[in-house]
């Protein structure tokens, strides 16, 4: 394996991470759904988009559950520099079939243009 190999990794610095974080962003009620997940999201005060997913047991085990999240951090990297900067986003998954990741990444553009529009210009923490 050639050591100048880019990784193409999302990095810690744009994940939503911690209790906190994640009650924030639930708390100001700012989502929008279609067949595949609800987006939730607010504005951070770091200019920088972070993806959080929080995915439920309904979705089955654990196995199923984290190719969930690696299916969706794959298409939120993917998708990154075409959403607002500066926003919270945080994926709840729904339940049934799996979908490609771009399906995902269609999902998590349509839905985020439109939360952006739901949202307040600034909000506080």
């Amino acid at each position: 394996m050639s050591s100048n190999r880019v990784r193409e990794t999302l990095p810690q610095s744009a994940r939503v991470r911690g209790r906190k974080n994640f009650d924030r962003v639930f708390r100001a009620r700012c989502r929008a759904s279609d067949r595949w997940m609800t987006l939730y999201g607010i504005r951070n005060q770091i200019g920088v988009s972070r993806l959080g997913n929080a995915v439920g047991k309904r979705l089955g085990n654990a196995v199923h559950r984290n190719r969930i999240k690696r299916l969706i951090r794959e298409a939120f990297r993917r998708v990154r520099h075409q959403l607002p900067h500066g926003i919270d986003w945080v994926v709840v998954p729904k339940p049934g079939h799996e979908p490609t990741v771009t399906q995902l990444q269609r999902s998590i553009c349509t839905l985020a243009a439109r939360l952006e529009k739901k949202m307040p210009p600034h909000q506080s923490s």
